[in-house]
């Protein structure tokens, strides 16, 4: 297979089909496990879900944010997107997929409150806990609830509680600081297509001892050319992007399994105990097995919210 037909398996735009009368696709039953994630995409409509089971980690541009149990995603067709369940398990999901303007017009709104540009780049996280926005999740449940059932007026109802969502939503952001949405602009974000080769080998398998020579004969690239087109494009070095992929796969570890710290040290690509202690504590503030007591499920199964890796800049894509 050549370089470019390689690129094209590793990066997708997803065109969801829609029904005319009620443009939204609900999926009730979803799943995902901890396979390796398939390949990078973005949807040509708003993604919300919730996670109704289980933990992983979402890669949305260079920023890696972790979910669990109850948690609300928020992709827009603005940034791409991947996402995989803690090695080992599966989580469970809600989604819901539509685009705002077609499906609540009949709400009756001169101006909805949706911009896809409000909920993409640096200053925004997708992945918002229960402790971050506490009304999302029963939202969603009472539309995914809606949905299963019978009533005559259920598309109402739906149409009327993702409206809600949206407001709230919208109450999270500071929509006067950014710019507008042009009219007719093309919702399809650019792709880090010069480097995918290397951000597919480093989130599907970020235990491996990866050199980063190796990351860049991926990209068919010269070891130099390679790093600064990393470091354009995500904002941060090849080798601190993996060490962040490594901490999170630890740290969804240590939540989700009773693995031995060792183990769960070996798993997530440190060769050594004293290594993988050094780095948890340094970008957690606490050792392995603090965090794990820390973040023990409660008398509900929720777990106390875990630290997140700040965002970093979404640059412009060549």
């Amino acid at each position: 297979m050549s370089h470019n037909a390689q690129i094209s398996a590793l990066v997708r735009h997803v065109t969801i089909p829609l029904d005319a009368e009620f443009p939204l696709r609900v999926v009730v039953e979803g799943s995902r496990d901890g396979e390796p994630i398939d390949a990078l995409h973005a949807h040509d409509v708003l993604e919300l879900g919730l996670c109704t089971t289980g933990s992983g980690t979402f890669y949305v541009g260079p920023k890696i944010l972790p979910f669990r149990a109850g948690d609300v995603t928020v992709l827009t067709p603005l940034e791409w997107h991947r996402c995989r369940s803690t090695p080992g398990t599966r989580s469970a999901w809600h989604w819901f997929f539509f685009d705002p303007a077609r499906l609540l017009a009949p709400l009756g709104p001169a101006h909805l409150t949706y911009n896809p540009r409000w909920y993409a780049g640096p200053g925004f996280t997708n992945v918002l806990t229960p402790d971050q926005a506490p009304t999302l999740a029963p939202i969603l449940r009472d539309a995914a609830a809606e949905f299963q059932g019978r009533s005559p007026c259920r598309q109402t109802s739906i149409r009327a509680l993702l409206l809600l969502l949206l407001n709230r939503l919208h109450d999270r952001v500071r929509p006067d600081t950014l710019p507008p949405l042009d009219e007719g602009s093309v919702l399809t974000p650019p792709a880090p297509l010069p480097i995918v080769a290397a951000l597919d080998a480093i989130t599907q398998h970020p235990q491996r001892a990866w050199r980063i020579e190796e990351l860049a004969d991926r990209c068919c690239m010269s070891l130099r050319n390679f790093q600064l087109q990393f470091q354009r494009i995500m904002q941060t070095t090849p080798r601190a992007y993996l060490r962040q992929c490594r901490l999170q796969t630890a740290a969804a570890l240590l939540r989700s399994t009773d693995l031995p710290i060792a183990q769960v040290a070996r798993r997530s690509g440190f060769s050594t105990s004293s290594s993988f202690h050094r780095a948890f504590r340094q970008e957690f503030a606490q050792s392995p097995l603090a965090f794990r007591r820390n973040n023990a499920p409660d008398a509900t199964g929720r777990t106390p919210a875990q630290k997140l890796l700040p965002p970093t800049p979404i640059p412009e894509y060549a």
